[in-house]
C-alpha cells in the first residue's frame, strides 16, 4: 500500500530539470577538451605558414628655417596635418618607389660585380665616385643623385625583400596600405590641438630589414618633398639677398679703390708740387710758360673735380650698403651658415625590428580555442536539451 502510494507521488520524467552548462561540461568534459585542443593544434599549424609582417618606424623633424625671423622673411606655415598629408601623397610615394627601384638596381649590380651581397653592403658606405669606379659607369649627375641617400649597410639586405614584380608593378595607392604617418600630439582639448614638430613614419613588410629599408627611404622622400615645398623658397630668397649683398660689397670696394686707380694715372701731387715750385721760383711769364701753366692748372682742377665725384660716389654706395645691411637683418644674418638652417631631417635611422606584428600566433590560437570551447559546450548543451525533450515526449 505504502509502496503504491510512493510510486504515485514520483516526479514524472518530463518534469525533470534540464542540466545547466556546468553540468553539461562535466558530463562531456573529455569530448570538449579534446576537441578544443585538436582545433588549437590545427590553428597553431596554420599560423606557421601565414606570411610574417614586421614594422619599422622613424622620426622626421619638421621645423621652420632659423633665419626666417632674422632676415624678416615670412616663414612657410608648417602645419603638421599638412605635413602628414604631404607624406602620404601620391607624388611622394611615387618618388619613394622610383628611389627604391633605382637603388635596388645599383645594389644588384654591385652584388654581381663584387660576387656577394655582403661586399655590396659594405660598398654602400663608399662615396659615389668609388661606387661608379666599381661599376665602371660614368660619374654623372644622375648617378650621384641615385647614390645620394643610400641606406646604411645593415639595411642593404632589405632590398632582397622586394621582388622584381613588386618593384615594377607596385602602385603608390597599393603601397600606401603598408605605410602609416602619425603626428606626435602633445595636447588635445575641445578647442585646440597642439602638435610636436615630429612625424612618425612606420612601414610594414615581410622581413625586418625590408621594413626598416622602406621606412628609411620613405622618410628620405618626405624630407625631400618638405624641403622642395616649404624650405627651398625661403632658401632661394635668402640666397638672392646674400647675392645682392655680395654685389653691393664688391661695388663698395670698387668705388673705394677708384680714386687710387685714378691717381695712379693722374699724378695730382706731382702737378701740385710743380705749380708750387713755379710760384716760389717766380718764373717770368712767357707765352710758352703761360700756356704750360694754364694747362697744368686746368689738369689739376679737372683731377680734383673727378676725385670729388669719386668720393661722393663712394659715400653714396657705402650709405646704400648700410641701409641694405639694416634691411637684411644685421650682421648676424649676413654670416648665417646655410647648410645648417635646413632643419627638416631624420631624427633617427630605423633599425630592423626584432619582433613581428603579424601573425600574432598566441592570440590567434587562444582565440580559436576559446571559440571552439564555447561552440562545443553549446553543441552538447543542445544535445542535452534534445535528450530531455525526447524523454518528455516518451513519458
Amino acid at each position: 500500500m505504502e509502496e503504491n502510494r510512493s510510486q504515485s507521488f514520483a516526479t514524472p520524467a518530463w518534469l525533470q530539470p534540464m542540466p545547466n552548462l556546468w553540468e553539461t561540461f562535466l558530463i562531456h568534459f573529455r569530448r570538449i577538451v579534446k576537441g578544443t585542443l585538436a582545433v588549437m593544434v590545427i590553428a597553431a599549424g596554420i599560423t606557421l605558414v601565414l606570411p610574417k609582417t614586421y614594422r619599422s618606424t622613424t622620426l622626421v623633424l619638421v621645423l621652420p628655417p632659423r633665419y626666417a625671423d632674422t632676415l624678416e622673411i615670412p616663414p612657410q606655415t608648417l602645419s603638421m596635418p599638412t605635413v602628414q598629408a604631404i607624406a602620404t601623397s601620391y607624388p611622394v610615394l611615387q618618388d619613394l618607389l622610383a628611389d627604391l627601384a633605382v637603388k635596388r638596381s645599383i645594389i644588384e649590380k654591385l652584388s654581381h660585380r663584387l660576387g656577394s651581397g655582403a661586399k655590396a653592403a659594405s660598398a654602400i658606405t663608399e662615396s659615389a665616385s668609388q661606387a661608379a669606379s666599381i661599376l665602371e659607369v660614368p660619374l654623372n649627375d644622375a648617378f650621384e643623385k641615385a647614390w645620394r641617400g643610400m641606406p646604411d649597410s645593415n639595411l642593404a639586405k632589405g632590398f632582397d625583400g622586394f621582388s622584381d614584380k613588386e618593384v615594377d608593378e607596385l602602385d603608390p595607392n597599393e603601397l600606401s596600405e603598408y605605410l602609416n604617418a602619425r603626428i606626435n600630439t602633445t595636447l588635445e582639448t575641445n578647442l585646440t590641438t597642439e602638435y610636436q614638430p615630429m612625424l612618425t613614419l612606420s612601414a610594414d613588410w615581410r622581413t625586418p630589414e625590408s621594413s626598416a629599408l622602406l621606412s628609411f627611404l620613405w622618410a628620405k622622400a618626405v624630407v625631400r618633398a618638405l624641403e622642395d615645398e616649404m624650405v627651398q623658397e625661403s632658401v632661394r630668397i635668402q640666397e638672392e639677398k646674400m647675392s645682392q649683398w655680395d654685389r653691393m660689397v664688391g661695388l663698395v670696394k670698387d668705388t673705394r679703390k677708384a680714386p687710387y686707380e685714378y691717381l695712379a694715372y693722374h699724378p695730382l701731387d706731382i702737378w701740385k708740387s710743380e705749380m708750387r715750385g713755379r710760384d716760389r721760383a717766380g718764373v717770368s711769364a712767357t707765352p710758352e710758360s703761360e700756356g704750360a701753366g694754364s694747362d697744368l692748372s686746368g689738369s689739376i682742377r679737372e683731377a680734383e673735380a673727378e676725385l670729388e665725384r669719386l668720393r661722393d660716389q663712394y659715400l653714396k654706395t657705402s650709405e646704400e650698403l648700410d641701409y641694405f645691411l639694416e634691411d637684411l637683418g644685421g650682421i648676424e644674418a649676413k654670416v648665417e651658415d646655410y647648410p645648417t638652417v635646413l632643419r627638416t631631417s631624420l631624427l633617427s635611422t630605423p633599425e630592423p625590428p626584432k619582433k613581428k606584428i603579424r601573425p600574432r600566433r598566441a592570440a590567434i590560437v587562444l582565440s580559436v580555442g576559446a571559440v571552439t570551447f564555447f561552440l562545443l559546450l553549446g553543441y552538447f548543451q543542445v544535445e542535452e536539451f534534445r535528450r530531455t525533450s525526447r524523454g518528455q515526449v516518451s513519458s
